[in-house]
């Protein structure tokens, strides 16, 4: 009974433990995931020159 007991204290304590290493895993997994997707694109970006009134087409800005 005693072991049982203990059992589930340490159960209980690995999930308080564990919840914040899940969310961490996610959140890293995300942002890699969006990190090589960003890289594998050529992005033009827009960059508009409020003193010129001009539109300029940058690439790897």
């Amino acid at each position: 009974m005693a072991i049982i007991c203990i059992c589930i204290y340490i159960m209980n304590n690995m999930i308080d433990l564990v919840i914040p290493i899940l969310f961490l895993l996610s959140a890293l997994s995300f942002i890699s995931k969006w990190y090589k997707n960003r890289n594998k694109t050529d992005i033009n970006l827009l960059l508009y020159d409020k003193n010129k009134y001009e539109i300029v087409n940058e690439k790897n800005f």
